[in-house]
């Protein structure tokens, strides 16, 4: 399973998480933020795209279940067993104490700063760090191009991760390349623009839903959609562990991962 190919996300490596637009990166980075935080870890997240109240309803629909689209009108469309739920739900999402900084353009040295003071408040936890995403982190010198850019920032992140010994998980963006292809699994050669990200990160997973290409066609054949995506991870490099695929439901209306184990299924 997935648990098992990235063994806990270990301190001092940076872990790449990277797919197209709109294929779930952000779900599943709440998904690691909550347990994380639910664990005892100090989850730390840089949303340099999405702002904190969006992200705090999507942690809110994840924790408790709920359709994202009832979320825009509890009053209206919670049920009751929903709306008796509700503080009990947000007490979790308290607990996990997950810390966000939505601040647009952050530089890594900004992160670093922001990183410190929040340790310096929970000395006797564990910081884990998500970043959203790679290529809207912004660069303190600004280099001639883009690659040289990116190889600048994920050197930065390399050196953060070992000075602050922790894990960090930093989302990218994949390029249009992955969609020309008959198979649109992404592989490494994906993050050929992205400077040095296949050197420096320690862990790179891809996230891949077929679904996603098959959507536009069920929608112009008026078909159901499905109580869930099947969503895989493709570990593509693994510094210090297996590489192989693990598998998940997404449930794209909650944003809930719900990882599949054989038969059986952990949540």
């Amino acid at each position: 399973g997935l648990a098992k190919l990235i063994t806990g996300f270990r301190q001092g490596e940076v872990t790449i998480i990277a797919g197209r637009p709109s294929m779930g990166k952000t779900d599943v980075m709440n998904y690691f933020a909550l347990c994380a935080g639910l664990n005892g870890y100090l989850p730390i997240i840089f949303s340099l795209e999405m702002n904190r109240r969006m992200l705090l309803d999507r942690l809110i629909a994840l924790k408790g279940n709920i359709s994202r689209l009832k979320m825009r009108n509890p009053y209206k469309y919670f049920s009751q067993k929903q709306k008796d739920e509700w503080m009990n739900v947000l007490s979790d999402i308290k607990k996990a104490n997950i810390h966000i900084d939505d601040r647009a353009g952050l530089t890594v040295s900004q992160m670093r700063a922001q990183i410190r003071k929040v340790m310096k408040k929970y000395p006797e936890k564990k910081p884990i760090i998500f970043i959203d995403y790679l290529q809207i982190i912004a660069c303190e010198e600004y280099r001639q191009n883009q690659y040289l850019n990116i190889a600048y920032i994920s050197s930065q992140l390399k050196v953060m991760a070992k000075d602050f010994e922790c894990p960090i998980v930093c989302l990218a963006q994949l390029n249009r390349a992955v969609e020309s292809r008959h198979n649109k699994r992404p592989v490494m050669s994906d993050l050929r623009d992205s400077g040095n990200i296949e050197q420096d990160a320690d862990v790179i997973i891809f996230l891949f839903r077929e679904s996603y290409y098959e959507q536009w066609q069920s929608e112009q054949a008026n078909q159901p959609k499905p109580e869930y995506e099947s969503l895989e991870f493709i570990v593509a490099k693994n510094r210090n562990g297996p590489t192989g695929i693990a598998y998940a439901k997404y449930y794209k209306t909650t944003g809930r991962i719900v990882e599949k184990v054989g038969e059986e299924e952990k949540v």
